[in-house]
This record gives C-alpha cells, structure tokens and sequence, in this order.
C-alpha cells in the first residue's frame, strides 16, 4: 500500500524563539542614516587681517549635492572683541544657487571702519555662516583680526597707542594707575606742529600772586625714531584713575596739538574708556 504525505504550508508571521521554546519580542531593524547634506559652504580662509580704513574681500567655497531653488545663508557676527561700530560688512547673507552636483566660489566685502579712538590695539571679528533650514554642512567661522590704525588730529600727524593698562601706585593717596604707550607720527605735512600736556595738574594754592600746582602725570620713557618719510615720538606715560584729594573723579590725560596744520584746538584725551581725538 502507498502512504501519501500531504504538506500544508502554513501562512504566519516570522517569529523568533527563545531556547526554552517560548517566543521573544521582535528586533527592530536599525534606524536609516541621516539623509546626506543638501549643500555645504565654508570660508576660503580661516584667518585674515586687516587696517583701520581699509576694505578686504573675503573668499567663499561651496558645493551642492541638490537644491531645488537658491538658499541663503547668513553671516553672522561675534562681538565679544569687536563692536558693530568697527566694522562694516557689503552683505549680510551668501546665495547659494540651485542645482545638483556643482561647486563654485563665491566673496564679499568687509571694511574696517576708521574712527577717532587710537588705543584699541588689534580687535578679531569672527564671522560665522548661520542656517536654520534643511540640512546644511557649515564650515568654520573666519577670524578677521581688525589692526589699530590710529588716528589724526591734524594733517600730516598720526597717534596710534597700545590699549591702556593698570600699573600699582607708588602713592598710598591714588587708588591706580592708567599707562599706555603713545606713538606719535610727524610726517612731511606735520612740520611746524608742536604737543603740549594739557595734564592732570592738581592746583596747590596761590601763594600771593602765584598759582603753583604740579603734573600728575610721568613720562618713563621718550624715544624718537625715524621711519619712511616720518618721525616717530614713543612716550610711556601714566597718570592717576582718580583724583588725589577730597574727590573722586577721573583724571584724564589730555595732549594738544598746536600750529603747524593743525587748525583749532586739537586735543588726544586718554581715560580708563580709552583714548580718543576729542571731536
């Protein structure tokens, strides 16, 4: 007699055993990759340099793996060393174009504006790329170190200083010391001008018909040099944050210009704020 087997395939849904015969929980197949960046951009440099006064073109790089329309991405700026007053940027956003598969490059300006203050040393502006929409590979900020150029009080005369310091008091009556280091540059339209220290002074009385007061400021150091078509004055000076007796208001250094080209009373005035040319 001939036996029959008869298969009957059964339809269910794949299972997963344990070894003790009981069935665990499915596996849930991994998650898919992050989809690829749309476009990237980033800055042709990472560091640049410039003077007061003076305009720079700064690079851009970019590469489009697939846009249906043109996206723009903006420039954002960091101030923790640089303000909004020492710059000045041609556009506020790059454009990059739509398409797929393509590079190319891209640059704007940047000015660094000049101003009456002549002890800011060397300021950095970072600049950065900012997008909020779609994915995007945004390159490294840019440092953009804005150099002090100084300022002129009168034609043919340039003051560029370092940025004040603190120096300890020899005097138990002043609280602190301002010092600074003041280049003064005399080129062929400064001859004939001459400085004078307008102060601090502190009166001490009139003794009958003289008033005598003394200067509250010291000179450490003078030095004169010559560089291309100019003469160079270097001063260390000092003089005290806060007044010597009953108040207690800041001294401020104060120098004048006179003759020469310079026409009317141009004064540099230096305080714990700063040194500018006074308007």
């Amino acid at each position: 007699m001939t036996r029959k087997i008869l298969l009957v395939a059964a339809a269910s849904a794949p299972a997963l055993f344990a070894c003790d015969g009981g069935e665990s929980v499915p596996v849930a197949p991994p998650p898919a990759p992050p989809a690829p960046p749309a476009f990237g951009v980033s800055f042709a440099e990472t560091a640049l340099e410039m003077r007061e006064g003076e305009t720079l073109a700064v690079g851009v790089r970019y590469e489009v793996r697939e846009l249906p329309g043109p996206v723009q991405v903006r420039l954002s700026a960091s101030h923790e060393f640089a303000s909004e007053a020492d710059y000045k940027l041609a556009v506020d956003s790059i454009e990059i174009p739509a398409g797929r598969d393509l590079a190319g490059e891209a640059s704007f300006e940047v000015s660094a504006l000049a101003d009456l203050f002549f002890t800011e040393g060397v300021e950095v502006l970072p600049l950065a790329f900012a997008h909020s929409g779609g994915q995007a590979d945004l390159g490294d900020p840019v440092e953009i170190s804005l150099i002090e150029a100084g300022a002129s009080p009168c034609p043919g005369i340039t003051v560029i200083g370092l940025p004040w310091r603190e120096e300890e008091s020899p005097d138990d009556d002043v609280a602190n010391m301002l010092a600074t280091t003041l280049n003064l540059e005399i080129g062929a339209g400064g001859a004939g001008a001459r400085l004078e220290i307008l102060g601090p002074y502190f009166d001490l009385g009139t003794y009958g018909r003289i008033a005598e007061s003394v200067s509250a400021f010291g000179i450490n150091r003078w030095n004169v040099r010559t560089g291309p078509g100019v003469i160079v004055h270097e001063l260390d000076v000092n003089w005290p944050g806060e007044d010597w007796f009953e108040e207690e208001s800041e001294e401020s250094l104060d120098l004048a210009f006179r003759g020469g080209g310079c026409a009317g009373d141009a004064v540099a005035s230096c305080t714990s704020d700063g040194c500018e040319i006074l308007p």
